[in-house]
């Protein structure tokens, strides 16, 4: 069994052995590793998603799937799922001090 390189909720990297769930964003990891060589169709080229061979993502909100590739530019842009349109990262809002 091949491990997974990076989180398909986050994207984030995964270091060491196979974790059961991402210490980056808390997505259960553990049942990708079971089926991982499974497929599902990316949402923006609705070509198969190998897990096993590709980086991803996935929408928390409404799970949808995508190759990393095909929704970063999107996600730049737009900061929300291509399909559920909720927002992938809330920034936080930057408090501006005065130094005078």
């Amino acid at each position: 069994m091949s491990k997974i390189n990076h989180c398909i909720f986050c994207g984030r990297k995964i270091f060491g052995n196979q974790p059961n769930y991402c210490r980056y964003c808390g997505g259960k990891l553990k049942d990708l590793y079971e089926n991982e060589d499974r497929k599902s169709t990316c949402l923006v080229c609705h070509q198969n998603i190998y897990h096993s061979k590709e980086k991803n993502l996935r929408c928390p909100f409404c799970g949808s799937i995508f190759h990393y590739k095909c929704v970063a530019k999107w996600l730049l842009r737009y900061n929300s799922c291509p399909f559920c349109q909720n927002r992938f990262v809330i920034p936080e809002n930057p408090t501006v001090k005065s130094f005078k």
